[in-house]
């Protein structure tokens, strides 16, 4: 039998993934699973800043003309950063 001390209560407990005392977490899958938790409660509340907000206008304007010009900026910066990223790249595994 294994026995694990809680850190909160420091009731000792026995094959459990749960203190019996105060319910505090002793597995490290019940840790990471509140972790992950509280992390995703934390990017909900979070509010979008203004150019997301701004750009996410321009990608679902009324207006056609203002859609293409999005679109074809958008474009031209994955083109960009797909350049810049093989370059990185390129220079990363050539200099060992």
């Amino acid at each position: 039998m294994k026995q694990i001390k809680c850190p909160k209560c420091k009731f000792w407990n026995e094959n459990v993934t749960r203190c019996s005392q105060c319910n505090t977490a002793l597995a490290a899958e019940e840790l990471n699973r509140e972790y992950r938790k509280q992390i995703e409660a934390e990017d909900a509340a979070k509010e979008d800043g203004k150019a997301f907000k701004y750009f996410q206008s321009l990608k679902v304007s009324k207006y056609l003309f203002v859609r293409i010009i999005y679109q074809v900026l958008f474009g031209i910066w994955s083109v960009y950063m797909f350049f810049v990223a093989v370059f990185t790249w390129i220079i990363a595994t050539t200099v060992g």
